[in-house]
């Protein structure tokens, strides 16, 4: 079973190289570096996934490492019949590992056969497969952000892209008024539900100091999203007066 590895990085990334280094078990590893601004996430990968060669293709990014456990775990479910398989991650934030919170609940479907699905959304994008879906039992590692600034910058930056794609989907609606009270009714409940849930029902409390400013970050994550909706919406309707 021949497997191939993706790594979508950044010019200049510094952590490609270990990330680089913990998939050296697969049969070929393709970089694809960010040379521009990408405004379509999931065209990217679509595109490394076409032009790789193998039967199995498995996704990483620049700031994720798979450890010796997982990468045995991955040698040895690839025989298997599934389609593909989640991964569950551990987050590495301001130096220390998040146990609990929103981290621990989210599963990635990044190893698949090469031909069984394709990518979609431009932003927080998910690769759709077919067929049966197993999941791992070890964890990917993510170094995810060294500092508030690094965060703050990369949820500027897909805050705009997700409202972008939001208010594409919800274009067929007719009722803008309405729409405008339904974004601004959202814009309060949803980043105060995601606290809520990250901080106090997933015990991302008790990861401490780092556990309640992640959960305050994703919750103003939330909150930019609507707003940046909001606000686009009412840029698109002051050019067509």
């Amino acid at each position: 079973m021949r497997l191939v590895v993706i790594i979508l990085a950044k010019e200049d990334d510094t952590k490609l190289k270990k990330a680089v280094e913990s998939v050296q078990f697969s049969d070929e590893v393709i970089v694809v570096k960010e040379r521009i601004q990408v405004s379509d996430f999931s065209e990217i990968r679509n595109k490394a996934l076409d032009q790789a060669k193998g039967e199995w293709a498995m996704f990483v990014d620049s700031d994720e490492e798979v450890s010796q456990q997982l990468a045995n775990e991955i040698k040895r479910v690839i025989k298997f019949s599934n389609n593909g398989y989640f991964f569950r991650r551990q987050d590495k934030f301001l130096g220390k590992w998040l146990k609990y919170g929103e981290t621990t609940s989210v599963k990635l479907l990044r190893l698949a056969k090469r031909d069984a699905g394709r990518w979609v959304r431009p932003v927080h994008e998910v690769w759709k497969v077919k067929g049966k879906i197993g999941e791992l039992k070890n964890l990917l590692l993510h170094y995810s952000h060294d500092s508030i600034e690094e965060m703050v910058g990369k949820l500027d930056r897909y805050s705009g892209m997700e409202a972008g794609y939001k208010n594409k989907q919800i274009a067929k609606y007719t009722n803008r008024q309405m729409d405008k009270w339904i974004n601004l009714v959202q814009m309060f409940i949803f980043p105060t539900a995601k606290f809520v849930q990250n901080y106090i029902f997933r015990l991302g409390c008790l990861d401490g100091m780092e556990g309640f400013i992640h959960a305050g970050m994703m919750s103003g994550h939330s909150f930019l999203v609507r707003a940046k909706m909001l606000v686009k919406k009412q840029e698109t309707e002051n050019r067509k007066q």
